[in-house]
């Protein structure tokens, strides 16, 4: 695809009109650009806070549409001359008719050009990267950790930060870094494909947090599997996430024991947000008239959806006339949800 980009001035370069034989390519590109330009914040906070759990979590379900027609954002009068140059590389065909070589190993590798364009938005110096010196032992070594070819493009869309990591200064320290605090090696492969940022991380942050989780009691046993378990602990803010959901139960009168209890068993309670999960379902959870210690024994409870799994499920119960423990009534597939209703309807009749 060949285009000629016009400069208003030396300072700023503005995005004038570029020359394309194709109107419709055009449109897509520019819509393409402006999009990523404007949503790549957005897309590294969001790719950083999801991750893998045994559990799947539906935090929210979207609102319905609102009625009042919403402003249109001004498009950006100029964009960053660095990362449109980049971005232009990576559909730029060479004089031998072909895509440049890191383009074409990604496609082989199954990421789509889409996907390719989407990370050199977000992180622009990886189309200048040598492709034997630095994609290539990238992949090598994480397929030699067990990282499945397939989730390769995954972790790459996800992160693509990590093109720009060392292997020597940054992966591999990091890496040794984490095993000695507890991180189970022989799960590295799993983890880097639930949660492939925690490699970009600095030692300074990992240390921080996992200095909050001795200040709390915690052994340094459960500390490194909540940190294989739950590695996305390691990009959340002491101050902001860490703090304030263990004061939260603590002031409902749980002992810092029981809270370490529930953090060892389900540390993705520290990945919610309070006012949008933790106080309503708390909330709802008070007027089902369990013990308060089955917060402690299925702290799971958290992770599900209030509107779409919890009240539903509770209200089902309640219309039956028995109580299922916590656990079960959220945890078990439908069709066993409903067996163990008839059946505790059963058992209280005779």
């Amino acid at each position: 695809m060949h285009f000629v980009w016009r400069v208003r001035s030396a300072k700023f370069q503005s995005l004038t009109r570029p020359s394309f034989s194709n109107s419709r390519t055009q449109l897509a590109f520019l819509g393409k650009l402006f999009f990523c330009h404007a949503s790549v914040d957005v897309f590294a906070a969001n790719s950083e806070i999801r991750g893998y759990s045994s559990l799947k979590v539906d935090e929210s379900f979207p609102n319905p549409p609102d009625d009042k027609e919403k402003p249109v954002a001004p498009l950006p009068s100029f964009v960053d001359s660095k990362k449109l140059k980049a971005i232009s590389r990576v559909s730029e065909i060479g004089p031998n008719g072909k895509r440049r070589p890191q383009v074409l190993y990604l496609i082989e590798l199954g990421v789509d050009l889409d996907q390719i364009e989407s990370m050199t938005c977000r992180f622009p110096n990886f189309i200048y990267y040598s492709l034997e010196g630095k994609i290539k032992p990238l992949v090598e070594f994480l397929l030699d950790l067990g990282v499945p070819k397939s989730d390769v493009p995954t972790i790459f869309n996800r992160s693509p930060r990590l093109f720009g990591l060392s292997l020597s200064e940054n992966l591999i320290p990091t890496m040794a870094f984490l095993e000695g605090l507890g991180v189970d090696k022989k799960r590295w492969a799993k983890l880097i494909c639930g949660f492939p940022g925690i490699l970009c991380y600095g030692r300074q942050k990992m240390k921080s947090n996992v200095d909050f989780l001795h200040e709390m009691g915690l052994s340094a046993e459960s500390i490194g599997k909540i940190l294989t378990q739950f590695p996305q602990i390691i990009g959340c803010s002491v101050e902001d996430k860490l703090r304030p959901v263990t004061e939260f139960f603590l002031e409902r009168g749980y002992s810092m024991e029981e809270v370490r209890t529930m953090i060892s068993r389900f540390g993705n309670l520290y990945s919610y947000s309070l006012a949008k999960n933790l106080i309503p379902k708390w909330e709802f959870f008070l007027t089902m008239n369990y013990p308060r210690h089955e917060l402690v024994k299925f702290p799971q409870y958290f992770g599900y959806s209030l509107e779409q799994r919890i009240k539903p499920r509770y209200a089902l119960m309640k219309e039956c006339g028995v109580v299922l423990p916590l656990s079960t009534f959220l945890s078990s597939s439908s069709d066993y949800f409903h067996e163990a209703l008839k059946s505790k309807v059963k058992q209280n009749a005779c």
